[in-house]
């Protein structure tokens, strides 16, 4: 019984099996990297710009006019008209909202699709851009810092 399962296993044929290798798939990125890294530049503006403002006028007490005018401006528009402006909203959700928009930006830039039609099924892939990686984690830091800022502030 021994042999003829042995003699079994050695007329079957082999099976090959053609897999495509990564480089061969058509894997379409969700956005383009040109378009993610200009749009993290113009969304970072409004939030460094107040970012920069806090650091010089509350950590190190430099009050540079040309650093601080932003900061200055948002706590006198914030304390003059409180929750009633609408620019007031807007201006804290460009704030809060431009690192969140940078974080699914960038990844979307670096996330590729690809769909299997005879498995039927998508298949994710992140492209290891460390840059768009540490950009990714950069907006994440910055979203929880403005976060926890607003929710200090308005305790």
């Amino acid at each position: 019984m021994n042999k003829n399962l042995e003699e079994q296993f050695k007329t079957l044929q082999e099976i090959e099996v053609e897999a495509k290798s990564a480089k061969e798939m058509i894997k379409i990125p969700i956005l383009s990297s040109h378009f993610s890294s200009r749009a993290t530049i113009v969304l970072a503006i409004v939030p460094a710009l107040f970012t920069l403002g806090v650091i010089f006028a509350q950590y190190l007490k430099v009050d540079w006019k040309i650093v601080t005018v932003f900061y200055s401006s948002v706590i006198n528009l914030d304390q003059k008209y409180g929750d009633a402006s609408i620019f007031n909203w807007i201006l804290w959700f460009l704030i809060l909202g431009s690192p969140a928009v940078i974080v699914v930006i960038n990844l979307l830039a670096i996330l590729h699709v690809y769909y299997n039609r005879l498995q039927k099924e998508i298949i994710f892939t992140i492209k290891l851009k460390w840059m768009s990686i540490t950009i990714v984690l950069l907006g994440l830091a910055f979203f929880l810092y403005f976060f926890g800022y607003l929710v200090v502030e308005n305790l």
